[in-house]
């Protein structure tokens, strides 16, 4: 399921982000199966029991974790804090700011970073194309496509990690590069994909940090199997060429 990697504070000078690129995400996105089996999962349960009751958020909270591997340990007091939220907001009209209100939450005086389980339960529950998903792949895709002089944090000399800012940086990558009509739920697909296949080659942004060991043998035998069951599944010529577009260089 959709796993996020450590955030490196590194510079980059951004790279255009293409169309072409896209569509290849999306050919290479339709061979995930087990992805596409939590999507239906969470689409049915979305459509079946709508709303934020008690039990319905409580529900859609471990749902979410589960199969998004959010890493919410308390379950109960976290959808608790999710249906105080949406029980005092406009959810037709809601913008980032709600996700950062359902990220703000603690418990036994303790915080943790819960800006991705929050994006993913307002992406799949509320509205897909309103709340792009932020895990730290998409978030370090948006900064390596823009580039860090062009990123909100950049302009306002701050180190700001909240899904509102997130928001911005996409929308003004979309702009920059003629993506206005994409979607967000589209893009999602080609930040995740094309973040996951670039930490897994350890190309820019995920590039293997100085000093680091390398794995032994047997560990990147398991690693290449497991991708390429995982991003190919078939040999096909158009999934090497799609996979070779979705890196773009």
């Amino acid at each position: 399921m959709r796993e996020s990697v450590g955030r490196q504070r590194k510079t980059y000078p951004g790279v255009t982000l293409t169309l072409t690129q896209l569509e290849a995400a999306e050919r290479l996105y339709q061979r995930l199966r087990d992805w596409h089996r939590s999507l239906a999962t969470l689409e049915m349960l979305n459509t079946q029991l709508p709303g934020f009751d008690t039990h319905t958020t409580l529900l859609k909270t471990t749902a979410i974790n589960g199969l998004m591997a959010t890493q919410i340990f308390a379950l109960v007091p976290m959808a608790a804090h999710v249906q105080d939220v949406l029980a005092n907001v406009q959810l037709e009209t809601a913008g980032p700011e709600l996700v950062d209100k359902i990220a703000d939450f603690q418990h036994k005086n303790k915080k943790r970073e819960n800006v991705s389980f929050a994006s993913k339960f307002a992406h799949f529950f509320i509205d897909p194309d309103r709340f792009p998903m932020k895990d730290s792949f998409s978030t370090k895709m948006v900064e390596f496509h823009l580039g860090t002089a062009n990123c909100v944090q950049t302009d306002q000399n701050v180190f700001d990690e909240s899904y509102a800012t997130f928001v911005q940086n996409i929308e003004r990558l979309k702009k920059r590069d003629g993506l206005d009509s994409v979607s967000h739920r589209r893009l999602d697909c080609y930040l995740w994909f094309a973040g996951k296949y670039r930490a897994f080659l350890e190309k820019p942004p995920f590039e293997k940090q100085k000093g680091a060991e390398a794995q032994p043998a047997n560990d990147q035998e398991t690693q290449e199997e497991i991708t390429k069951r995982e991003f190919l599944d078939t040999s096909a010529p158009q999934c090497v060429a799609d996979l070779a577009a979705v890196v773009g260089d």
